[in-house]
């Protein structure tokens, strides 16, 4: 009798729990994960579907630092505010409650570079030539035009007209320096002996090109009041349009029509 509780004792003591017992089951690998759109700051990650996950976990790093962890119930994720010109690496892994997949393949990107404003308005500068002409009188020049911009800010604007320029034949290059900033350049003299009150600005766009204005009024020349002028840098030529007001408000209009012959 007594052997057989002691039996019964032993049978009926709770077995413990093994560790393999409260292991919460993996989820296969996460596939095909890349990286596309990839910006200054921004890049888009996609991956395939796995079939048994509700949601994904996304981390991203960048040499080896956790710089984001999301959660998303889709199979991409539009990631933003990186930094420009950096090297960054991801990974996924599937989720379902309680189980975790195992994690991707890593992934490496790099962020585009963010242009400086001396790139931008290096894209523009250069030497250029070609030639005036004066459509309402039929008169026409050699002209060359040098944009020059410098890392450090500085920039210069050459204008050498040939032929009869306001009565005069072939005048002195004219060379004006300013400095640059995001709203542009701007090139001013005041008294100047061929244009007189001289403003010149130049207004970088996002694509390789620049607005570029002409404008000089009281010019000192006898009959003439004033010369305006606009149009476009391109990153392999400079077209404008000018009018020439005389005193009696009178008009002429032509063209600049020059190519870059050389970048600086």
């Amino acid at each position: 009798m007594i052997t057989t509780l002691i039996l019964l004792c032993v049978l009926t003591v709770p077995r413990p729990v093994t560790a393999a017992a409260n292991t919460v089951s993996t989820l296969s690998r996460v596939t095909n994960v890349r990286v596309s759109d990839v910006t200054v700051n921004e890049a888009t990650i996609r991956w395939d579907r796995h079939n048994k996950a509700l949601k994904y976990e996304v981390k991203i790093y960048n040499n080896d630092e956790l710089v984001e962890t999301s959660k998303t119930t889709r199979r991409r994720l539009n990631v933003t505010d990186l930094a420009s010109a950096t090297d960054y690496s991801v990974k996924v892994r599937a989720l379902r409650g309680k189980k975790t997949g195992k994690w991707s393949k890593t992934v490496n990107f790099t962020t585009i570079a963010d242009e400086s404003l001396y790139d931008q308005y290096s894209a523009v500068s250069g030497n250029f030539s070609g030639d005036w002409q004066n459509i309402t009188f039929g008169t026409t020049g050699d002209a060359t035009t040098v944009v020059e911009v410098s890392p450090d800010g500085n920039a210069s604007f050459t204008v050498d007209l040939g032929g009869f320029v306001f009565g005069l034949l072939d005048p002195a290059a004219k060379t004006y320096t300013s400095t640059y900033d995001d709203t542009g350049i701007v090139f001013t003299a005041t008294d100047d002996d061929l244009f007189g009150d001289l403003s010149i600005t130049i207004v970088v766009n996002d694509n390789d090109t620049a607005q570029i204005t002409f404008s000089g009024v009281d010019v000192p020349v006898a009959g003439i009041s004033s010369i305006s002028a606009d149009g476009t840098l391109y990153p392999d030529s400079l077209d404008m349009n000018y009018i020439i007001t005389f005193s009696d408000e009178s008009t002429a209009i032509g063209i600049f029509s020059l190519t870059k012959t050389e970048s600086l």
